[in-house]
């Protein structure tokens, strides 16, 4: 903004009566620094709190605003071509009211309202020690401002819930990948496992198998055995053939002798006694007979069933050789060594999925927070930050590199100051408070700043250090001598 534009709404003079402190005290703005000094209740601050009600009425005043014993306070200062006038008044109950005058300069004054004299004036904030003052996230919400298309609050929640997780989910994943390395797994391992159900059942019809097998072994031993039997029976009875007659007849010859001696006993019994031997020899030979029949079907039968279990036992063939039961078991085994492998395998290629997939979200995670911080950089690039080499962090600013409350005294002003004329685009005034605590470069520092903003600033100290200070005390201006530079800030 060009010299004649800001004219236009420069603060030419001021005049301030019976406000606060001040009893009457008028002076003219200087181009540069207009310097208020005197001792502490002389009125300084109530000159630059009249300045303010006087821009923005009743809301900023004081409790007590009008002097005491008057019945009105009245501020006028010219803006450019225009003399505003506020004249502040109390009633009979004790409230305040405000009313604002407009005179242009050789016109005649009327009546004006605050909205007017805010379009006037502008939105301002006019003094750079403001900023200064605030701590670390004041300044950093005072400064995004500047940048009204980004959500840096947002921005930095999410940032640091995306930092939280991504610190988590990169613990995750080295973990996961540390557990797949501790999974050792040998060469050849399938990547299947094996069906040891189906091996088991084999190893189960095997051992079923080798039962049977062993049942029918046995049964082809009894067989044999009995087959045996058998035969040793016929030959037994075939033997006992010839036996019988000898023994029957040796019977029968003692069962004679005793007959005859009976006979010798019992003459009177011979011839019924015959009759009896030769009745008993007939049985005798009946019985022979049967037992020879006997004996020789006994045989028959035995050799025969014998012939019919030799037929069996030829027919039958050989027997299968049993199955290797100890084969299958060690089958069985390896199956499962080797299942445990593939399910180590398993595990290790889950971790290892594990492992990647928590990367990629660490990955995604760092892209999501990198396109933040470039659209941050974006959005301040593209904003109209009111002074080069400021930075934004996580909630706190960084100036030409270095944290903010690292920066000299005379750097902070200078953001200040771009600040306050960035927030003034009308009114090139600003006031300092209690400048005696600048030191001498700070105080340079203002002076350079004031003419490379074009920006007159009002400031207030002690004492006096140039000599063409406005010096007040109890309330009004005197005339004082100037101080040396050195003494005041000593």
């Amino acid at each position: 903004m060009n010299a004649v534009v800001k004219d236009q709404h420069r603060l030419f003079e001021l005049e301030v009566e019976n406000f606060q402190r001040v009893t009457l005290v008028n002076f003219a703005v200087k181009r540069g620094i207009t310097e208020l000094a005197g001792p502490n209740g002389a009125g300084k601050s109530s000159v630059i709190d009249a300045i303010a009600v006087w821009l923005d009425g009743l809301k900023v005043a004081s409790d007590e605003p009008i002097h005491n014993g008057a019945q009105r306070a009245r501020i006028r200062g010219r803006l450019g071509e225009m003399y505003v006038t506020r004249t502040i008044s109390r009633d009979k109950k004790g409230a305040y009211t405000t009313e604002i005058k407009f005179e242009p300069v050789g016109g005649k004054a009327y009546p004006a309202t605050q909205r007017q004299l805010s379009d006037l004036i502008g939105e301002h904030n006019l003094d750079p020690m403001d900023f200064v003052k605030l701590d670390t996230k004041g300044k950093f919400d005072a400064l995004r401002a500047f940048v009204p298309g980004f959500d840096f609050l947002k921005a930095s929640q999410d940032h640091a819930a995306d930092f939280s997780r991504r610190t988590d989910v990169n613990r995750l994943a080295r973990e996961a990948s540390a557990a797949a390395a501790l999974i050792s797994i040998p060469n050849g391992t399938p990547a299947e496992p094996i069906d040891e159900a189906a091996l088991v059942a084999e190893l189960q019809e095997a051992g079923r198998f080798n039962t049977e097998l062993e049942t029918r072994r046995a049964r082809r031993a009894q067989v044999s055995t009995d087959m045996e039997s058998h035969r040793t029976a016929a030959q037994k009875s075939l033997a006992g053939i010839p036996e019988v007659r000898p023994a029957a007849l040796a019977v029968h010859a003692g069962w004679v002798a005793a007959q005859e001696a009976a006979i010798a006993e019992l003459e009177q019994q011979i011839a019924r006694i015959r009759a009896r031997v030769a009745t008993g020899l007939d049985q005798t030979e009946q019985q022979i007979t049967a037992a020879e029949t006997e004996l020789r079907t006994a045989a028959e039968t035995s050799a025969a069933e014998a012939d019919r279990l030799e037929k069996l036992l030829a027919d039958a063939g050989e027997l299968p050789q049993p199955k290797d039961a100890d084969a299958v078991s060690q089958r069985i085994s390896q199956a499962r060594e080797t299942n445990a492998n593939v399910a180590r395998a398993e595990q290790r290629a889950k971790h290892l999925s594990t492992a990647a997939r928590y990367q990629t979200e660490a990955d995604e995670l760092t892209a999501g927070m990198d396109a933040r911080e470039a659209a941050k950089q974006k959005a301040i690039a593209e904003a109209k930050i009111p002074v080069p080499g400021i930075e934004f962090g996580e909630g706190t600013i960084r100036y030409n590199g270095s944290p903010f409350e690292q920066a000299s005294m005379a750097q902070k002003l200078r953001v200040g100051f771009a600040r306050i004329c960035a927030l003034n685009p009308k009114l090139p005034f600003a006031w300092i408070r209690d400048a005696s605590l600048l030191d001498d470069e700070s105080y340079a520092e203002v002076g350079r700043l004031s003419a490379e903003y074009q920006v007159d600033v009002l400031i207030e100290t002690v004492r006096p250090i140039g000599g063409d200070a406005i010096v007040l005390q109890d309330g009004r201006r005197r005339e004082a001598k100037p101080v040396a530079v050195e003494e005041s800030a000593a």
